[in-house]
Order: structure tokens, then sequence, then C-alpha cells
């Protein structure tokens, strides 16, 4: 029975290095410090961003509605703000939440809409409302569009 329980104890032992590794202080924390390689471990970005879409199909104010309507039962969105004359719709992300540019197209695709460029910005709602007013640019790098591929030529 002994040499079973031992068995069973170094086998635990030697399936969980991780925890064996990780000395524990008398509060039952971890003492292990911080290496390099913990450095290069990229972290989550939970900045909220606003998202800048050009989207197909915007006319009147029931399009509108509808798009902020969708938006809203996400529950990932502070703020969204959508401009008839340019055709782009403006979403602010809820701090710690994150929608991906597939997630943003298929909300606008439920609407009935077709997302062309996505960009993300810094931008509030409330500097974009500015920007729009004053005819001033909303985004200064280039867009986020889907990768087209391309026939590649094997030399021989």
């Amino acid at each position: 029975m002994k040499k079973q329980a031992l068995t069973s104890l170094l086998a635990l032992a030697l399936a969980l290095p991780s925890i064996a590794a990780t000395p524990k202080s008398a509060t039952g924390t971890s003492t292990r410090k911080a290496t390099a390689a913990d450095a290069k471990k990229p972290t989550p970005d939970t900045t909220p961003h606003t998202i800048i879409a050009d989207v197909d199909g915007i006319v009147c104010a029931f399009c509108v509605q509808g798009i902020q309507k969708i938006f809203q039962k996400k529950g990932k969105t502070e703020e969204v703000l959508i401009s008839l004359e340019l055709k782009k719709v403006f979403v602010k992300e809820k701090t710690g939440q994150s929608i991906t540019d597939d997630e943003f197209r298929e909300t606008i695709r439920q609407a009935g809409f077709k997302t062309q460029a996505i960009t993300r910005s810094p931008l509030s709602i409330a500097e974009a409302k500015t920007r729009l007013t004053n005819k001033e640019p909303l985004v200064t790098t280039a867009p986020r569009t889907k990768p087209v591929q391309t026939a590649q030529t094997v030399s021989r």
C-alpha cells in the first residue's frame, strides 16, 4: 500500500513540474522572480479603441438606428457614431473589451450592410465628431483590409 502511495506521489510530482519549480512564500504567493522571458510575453492591449469603418448601404436614419441597436446588443461597445454623409461607422470599445475585425464585419453584416475597410484609432467619439465637423482627417494610418492573395510565379 505504501509503495502505491509513493508511486502516485512521484507521478504527480513529475506531472506538475511548474508547480514544483515555483516556490511559495509563507503566504502562499509565488516567490519566483520575473525573467527576461516574461518580459517578451505579449500583453493583451486593453486600451479601448475607436473602430472606424467604411460601410456600404447606409442611406437613412433607419439604417443608422439598426446599426446602433445591433452594436448595443453585443455589449462590447461604449458608443456608436454613424456618418450618413461619409458612410462611416465609429464604434468605441468598452474598456477591457475588444472587437475583432471579423466580429465587426459580422455585426455589420447582421445589420444588413457590408464593411469595406476598418481602421482603429485612439480618438474618442467626441474627437471624431469634432474632426467630422471641421472636415479634418480622421485617421493617419492605412486602413486594415483583408489581404489579397496573388499568384506566385515559380522560376526554374
